[in-house]
């Protein structure tokens, strides 16, 4: 399983570098991409075993940062339909 999950958070960030350099003009898939990625590597130190101080202090921050991506990826698709 945390094998499993290291792939798919490298996975992710090399669809996140392809959606970057190649839908410029979709920002919503790069947004969206990147809130998959930050939820991957939430769910993957969540995993963790010991949970010291900078572990929760990464998690909170890719958590806020999710929501953040989300949000932003919300408003483009809105943006995108006017």
């Amino acid at each position: 399983m945390d094998q499993l999950l290291s792939f798919l958070i490298i996975g992710m960030g090399i669809f996140v570098w392809f959606a970057l350099v190649k839908l410029k003009q979709k920002p919503y898939i790069v947004n969206f991409s990147l809130s998959a990625m930050l939820l991957l590597i939430v769910w993957k130190t969540s995993l963790m075993d010991p949970l010291d101080w900078l572990s929760i202090g990464v998690i909170v921050m890719c958590g806020l940062a999710f929501i953040m991506q989300l949000v932003m990826g919300i408003r483009s698709i809105q943006l995108a339909k006017e």
